[in-house]
C-alpha cells in the first residue's frame, strides 16, 4: 500500500480505497462523454408536421435518460474531485485546503442523500 492509498484508507477507512479506485476509473471513463438533444423546433416539426407521435416519445424518452446520466455523471465528477482535493492536501499537510475539500465532500453529498439533488 503506497502512502497515497494510506492516507485514504486513515481517512476513508480500510476498504474504501477499492471502492475509489473504482471512483476513478469511472470518473475517468466518464470525462469524454458527450450527449446530444434534438432541438426543440426539429422535436415540435416531428410532434405536430408529421404525426410520428412513437418517434417523438421514443426521442422524449432518450433524452430523458441521456439527462439521468448526465446528472449521475455529474455527481460522480464532482465526488471525485472532492475526494481527489481532500486527498492531495492530505499528502502536501495543508490544512486548510484538506478542510475545504472535506466540508465541501461532506456537504455535497449529504445534500443529495437528504434531497436527491446533484448540485456541487
Amino acid at each position: 500500500m503506497d502512502a497515497s492509498e494510506q492516507n485514504v484508507a486513515r481517512l476513508f477507512g480500510a476498504t474504501a480505497t477499492d471502492n475509489l479506485r473504482a471512483l476513478d476509473v469511472a470518473a475517468n471513463s466518464l470525462a469524454e462523454y458527450r450527449y446530444t438533444f434534438m432541438p426543440l423546433d426539429v422535436y415540435e416539426t416531428l410532434i405536430f408536421r408529421t404525426g410520428n407521435v412513437s418517434r417523438a416519445a421514443q426521442v422524449y424518452w432518450t433524452e430523458m435518460v441521456a439527462r439521468a446520466h448526465l446528472a449521475a455523471v455529474t455527481t460522480i465528477m464532482r465526488t471525485h474531485r472532492w475526494v481527489s482535493g481532500t486527498v492531495s492536501a492530505i499528502q502536501q499537510s495543508n490544512y486548510l485546503a484538506f478542510a475545504a475539500s472535506l466540508r465541501r465532500l461532506l456537504e455535497g453529498r449529504g445534500r443529495l442523500l437528504l434531497h436527491g439533488r446533484t448540485s456541487s
